[in-house]
């Protein structure tokens, strides 16, 4: 089934109440019955929005309706609501040539893989003008 939205897991605010995997009990369960899997609702997880198309072929979704009277509404819209602030930044972070070495570094990969990754990465656009990809092909030569 094609989705608008697909499943958007973020950083659980208290882990014991909302890690999504944490409470999906998946134990005892094999090929022939997962479907009876119980998914938990936690907010550090949204599920998937089916498109348009898709859910009028839904039996129940032309049935169900939700009406909203006029008290519930002002009730909705008196409460102070917590805005959700994404700690993200706005713009990308690209990788200059000292933290390309040191991730290199920290991973210990071989020269091949290394050169491979900072390839990779110059392909997405994530190293900065400056930063080379070519560097670690001669790594383990003298000057």
């Amino acid at each position: 089934m094609p989705f608008n939205v697909s499943m958007v897991w973020r950083e659980p605010s208290d882990h014991a109440t909302d890690c999504y995997f944490c409470w999906t009990n998946i134990t005892g369960f094999n090929k022939k019955n997962k479907r009876q899997i119980v998914y938990p609702t936690v907010p550090s997880a949204i599920r998937p929005v089916l498109t348009q198309e898709d859910a009028s072929n839904l039996p129940c979704s032309n049935s169900m309706e939700y009406t909203v009277n006029d008290q519930e509404l002002q009730e909705d819209t008196s409460s102070e609501e917590e805005t959700f602030e994404s700690s993200l930044e706005k713009q990308a972070h690209l990788i200059n040539q000292a933290e390309l070495n040191n991730l290199i570094s920290d991973l210990n990969l071989t020269k091949d893989k290394a050169e491979l990754l900072a390839s990779r990465l110059q392909g997405w656009n994530l190293l900065s003008s400056d930063t080379k990809a070519s560097v670690f092909r001669n790594r383990n030569q003298g000057f």
